[in-house]
This record gives structure tokens, sequence and C-alpha cells, in this order.
């Protein structure tokens, strides 16, 4: 889960039940442009995390989260 979005540039991301020692999100523009990356390692099932995009334009971003394994993709607004 990634919530809120729209977000004013706090972000949590919360993984439930999955099992993985590396997660590595990054964000990109609109453009396709990499703006954000962070990589965690060994992260367990009950993954919660906050981060902090508040010096990100408001605008239209993805983000992608990669386990190595399995890779989700999905629209973020920040506002």
């Amino acid at each position: 889960m990634i919530y809120p979005n729209p977000s004013d540039g706090m972000l949590t991301i919360e993984v439930q039940n999955a099992a993985f020692t590396e997660l590595l999100i990054s964000i990109a523009d609109i453009q396709g442009k990499e703006v954000f990356s962070v990589l965690y390692k060994n992260t367990g099932a009950g993954f919660n995390k906050q981060i902090s995009l508040e010096g990100l334009a408001k605008g239209i971003y993805s983000i992608k989260m990669n386990t190595g394994s399995n890779v989700k993709i999905q629209k973020l607004i920040i506002q």
C-alpha cells in the first residue's frame, strides 16, 4: 500500500505478508527522469516506512517498488 495518494509530500509505504530481503523504491517524473531512489535491505514482512518527498514539485509521478522478484509500478500525485 502507498498512502496517502494524492500526497502533500509525506508518503507511507506499507508491505504486509511478503518475504523479501531488499526493496528498491524509485520515483520518476512524468518525463521518466528518476527524481528519488532508496534501497532498503534486510526488510521483512510488515515493512512500513514514511518517505518525505516535500522537495518535489506538484505533479504526477510514477513510483516503482522492486524486490528483485516482483515489481510494482503505481501512479503518484503530489499536490
